[in-house]
């Protein structure tokens, strides 16, 4: 019997469906794409094995996720965000790395804001947290640019 994959794809900062955005299973058997409609929906039959899985939409940067358990005879459900490509330290995600960026990461050091989502490749040490990494990136930054 058949394995079937659904969920939805949704925009990292606005929380938003992604409409068209391809979500491909590829593994030993197989490799299946599935595209998602106006609500950021998808749904696919393919074989339950152990999968790679890559999400990608226009003007987002891809996603890969490896080694995803898709069960066999059985209804998987996974969603994903993506993220529009921002450049490293760009804390507020406005396109651009300036002091807007290192207000916000020194009221988290200071604990005067409670946390911040930095939604992947903003964060600057790959540890999804706010903290002195990302604060010495943003003001190093702004001293190149003065």
């Amino acid at each position: 019997m058949p394995a079937y994959i659904h969920g939805h794809v949704y925009d990292c900062v606005k929380g938003k469906p992604v409409a068209g955005a391809s979500v491909t299973v590829e593994n030993e058997y197989n490799r299946t794409t599935f595209y998602t409609d106006v609500k950021g929906y998808y749904l696919g039959k393919v074989v339950g094995v152990t999968s790679l899985i890559i999400v990608a939409a226009d003007n987002y940067a891809p996603r890969s996720y490896h080694d995803v358990d898709i069960y066999y005879s059985g209804l998987t459900e996974m969603s994903f965000k993506l993220q529009v490509p921002l450049p490293p330290g760009d804390i507020n995600q406005d396109g651009n790395v300036d002091l807007e960026d290192a207000v916000p990461v020194f009221q988290t050091l200071t604990q005067s804001l409670s946390s911040l989502n930095t939604c992947g490749k903003t964060d600057i040490s790959g540890d999804d947290k706010i903290g002195f990494e990302e604060l010495i990136f943003i003001l190093k930054k702004l001293a190149e640019t003065e």
